[in-house]
């Protein structure tokens, strides 16, 4: 099995954000939670889980901002079996506008700085 965990080139910092993703075959939304995000990519929990190289059209509201973060991400990874609570989807962000990077650079900065203190 391989350990995505090293391989990360970005900190993941915890979070629960609400999130609306789809795929290139299935235009209907997903309403899903994202358990962490990092600059390169995020994890969302779901019941229903794309397989591994789907493309997928990723939005969510950082806490605190009005801004809808938008980005197209591939499934790096995915677990679509087991109790409903541990499946989901590791999330590759491929692109995002440099407004919508920066916000999320401020934001685990942020995240990375309180959880110091």
């Amino acid at each position: 099995m391989t350990d995505f965990a090293n391989q990360r080139q970005h900190e993941r910092v915890d979070v629960r954000i609400r999130t609306v993703y789809h795929d290139e075959i299935d235009a209907d939304a997903s309403d899903s939670l994202m358990s962490n995000l990092s600059l390169g990519g995020c994890f969302i929990r779901s019941p229903r889980v794309p397989p591994a190289g789907s493309t997928l059209q990723v939005k969510f509201r950082l806490p605190g901002s009005d801004i809808v973060i938008e980005a197209t991400g591939t499934v790096r990874w995915s677990k679509g079996t087991g109790p409903e609570e541990d499946r989901g989807m590791g999330i590759q962000f491929d692109q995002i506008s440099a407004e919508h990077l920066l916000l999320l650079k401020q934001f685990i900065a942020e995240r990375i700085q309180s959880s110091i203190w």
